[in-house]
């Protein structure tokens, strides 16, 4: 059966934001504590629907949703360097493993393997279903064939699927934690550990629907619900739930910014909500608009796609 959303966003039009060198922001609650502004340090347009930037080989790797291409961020001048590559229909997830970048067609049921110094596609490998995101790690390169409810490993040697994985649900976001592979799923309630030796899993109930993105932080997992608007910080060995942290309207993939905080990318907020680690509060709420959808760290910074926008670069401190 064919995915039934046609991004792996849920979202709405959204009215863009000035940029400006520190982002507005305001208080959500009296006793926050005082952090770091949030700068933007170049705003950079890299085609149709960014959805997700990763560095490889001294470059920023922008997927292109819309445009169905990758382009290539020169970080040292915050500029797209070349002409965009074509990939498959509708790419989103991207990695880097195995001297090879790895794209995740969202509108196929393949991933492709990608030659980074030409930009040709020199090998496309069928994973049985929709690939939500990839990622590279313990030496194999794994996707989420999320309409299959699996997640697959592919032997980068012989470019051939060596394991699939039943998860259940939607399997989405691809972390590495914790000495271990993580899945998010953008439906039900559970998230999945992968223990890479044996292929086994373990779920963990979240508490929240649509639990997308899971992020470390220090000894504690991060979970953003997509379908319920908030935030749940668990213990990854236990499963208990520390914290669920309401938050703005679809959060996508978060991240943590160094400082003791979190950073959520609310994608129908056009906001992004910022969460003390240590208090489990949201201490600002960042107006950003364009549908942010996915941080990622890279060369130093925090990069954050906007989904009807642009690709950020941003600085905390």
């Amino acid at each position: 059966m064919e995915a039934p959303w046609r991004s792996p966003f849920t979202l709405v039009a959204c009215i863009g934001a000035v940029v400006l060198p520190v982002l507005s922001a305001s208080a959500a609650t009296d006793s926050a504590r005082a952090v770091a502004p949030v700068r933007v340090i170049a705003k950079i347009a890299t085609g149709a629907g960014p959805c997700i930037a990763s560095p490889a080989r001294g470059r920023v790797w922008v997927s292109n949703f819309n445009a169905w291409t990758l382009a290539r961020v020169n970080p040292r001048t915050n500029r797209v360097a070349g002409r965009p590559l074509r990939v498959g229909k509708q790419p989103c997830g991207l990695a880097f493993g195995a001297g090879s970048l790895w794209v995740g067609p969202f509108g196929t049921r393949t991933v492709e393997r990608v030659n980074p110094a030409t930009g040709k596609v020199v090998k496309r490998i069928g994973i049985g279903g929709t690939p939500y995101d990839v990622a590279f790690y313990a030496g194999s390169l794994w996707a989420t064939s999320a309409s299959a409810g699996a997640v697959v490993r592919v032997d980068p040697r012989t470019n051939r699927v060596v394991a699939r994985i039943v998860t259940g649900g939607t399997p989405a976001n691809l972390t590495v934690a914790f000495g271990s592979l993580w899945a998010g799923s953008a439906t039900g309630t559970t998230v999945f550990r992968i223990e890479t030796d044996d292929n086994t899993v373990t779920r963990l109930e979240t508490g929240g629907e649509g639990p997308t993105s899971v992020e470390p932080v220090d000894e504690a997992l991060w979970v953003s619900h997509q379908g319920s608007n908030s935030v749940a910080k668990l213990d990854p060995d236990t499963g208990e739930r520390l914290a669920l942290i309401p938050v703005g309207r679809a959060p996508a993939w978060l991240a943590y910014a160094g400082d003791g905080t979190v950073l959520v990318p609310n994608a129908r907020s056009d906001t992004v909500s910022r969460i003390d680690t240590e208090t489990n509060q949201v201490i600002q709420t960042i107006r950003v608009g364009g549908g942010p959808v996915v941080f990622r760290r890279a060369f130093g910074d925090l990069w954050l796609t906007h989904f009807r926008g642009t690709l950020w670069r941003l600085r905390v401190g």
